[in-house]
């Protein structure tokens, strides 16, 4: 979730799967940025492919590796 004036706010299972998904909305909020700064015409996904990522996303069991980020994110402190 995006709060204007505010910053991002993201939950998870656990405080690492909460830092994981903080990581991959600030790096898809970075690339936005640099896309848009392009002044380019953005392409953007069919609302079929969304909706099929979307659902593949659902399914997965969880973020498993979020551990192992955290883990390292923690040594380079």
């Amino acid at each position: 979730m995006i709060l204007r004036n505010h910053g991002l706010l993201v939950a998870g299972r656990t405080l690492a799967e909460a830092f994981l998904n903080l990581m991959y909305l600030e790096r898809a909020c970075q690339i936005q940025v640099k896309a848009m700064a392009t002044g380019q015409a953005l392409h953007f996904p069919s609302p079929e492919v969304c909706e099929k990522t979307a659902r593949q996303y659902e399914q997965c069991e969880g973020l498993e590796h979020a551990s192992f980020v955290w883990d390292a994110m923690l040594k380079l402190l």
